[in-house]
């Protein structure tokens, strides 16, 4: 997945050179994807046992993938959209969830070294990863979703004002995004 994020994210940036092809919040939404992907092969590939204090650090970041997404496809849609706006409660997400991480995020290296193996991992501690854990998947449930909601009903106010100015709107409905925000949900549901 990371590789192949990589490559997106390289022939995104190839397009900068052609202006008219070039879409920055499709760049900024595939380097979040990289970064998260990164965060959890960091995890996979126990990289974590070398720098235990970046264990999670991903949690926050894939907060920001449902506002991505939405100004990826508002973007598409209509001018572009005022970031000022969008930011400051994309924002909210990544800090509920860094809020959420703090009791964990103040562990020793050597505590949080101990949850990885059942055999010394304290119950207690393991029971306030779980709790972390679980939190920060609600939250990303709850916020994601309301972000792709607007996304679904952005690309259906966008079909209906194309379907009042042309005959045949194939190529300018954008219903391929519908599809893909089908797909979206439920990698979002199974990455939660």
């Amino acid at each position: 997945m990371t590789g192949a994020c990589l490559l997106a994210l390289i022939e995104s940036l190839r397009r900068c050179e052609a202006p008219q092809q070039y879409n920055p919040y499709l760049t900024g939404l595939l380097l979040l994807i990289l970064m998260h992907t990164l965060g959890e092969l960091f995890i996979a590939s126990a990289g974590y046992k070398y720098a235990p204090h970046l264990a999670g650090m991903q949690l926050p970041i894939r907060m920001l993938l449902g506002p991505a997404l939405y100004l990826y496809a508002k973007s598409m849609m209509s001018s572009p959209p005022r970031l000022w706006l969008i930011g400051g409660t994309a924002m909210l997400g990544p800090l509920v969830v860094a809020i959420i991480m703090l009791p964990f995020a103040n562990l020793s290296a050597a505590d949080k070294l101990a949850l990885a193996n059942p055999a010394t991992r304290d119950p207690e501690l393991f029971r306030l990863a779980w709790v972390t854990c679980c939190s920060a998947a609600g939250a990303f449930i709850a916020f994601t979703s309301l972000y792709w909601v607007m996304t679904f009903k952005l690309q259906k106010r966008h079909r209906q004002r194309i379907m009042q100015r042309y005959a045949n709107i194939e190529k300018r409905a954008l219903d391929w995004l519908k599809y893909s925000l089908y797909v979206w949900g439920l990698l979002w549901l199974f990455l939660a």
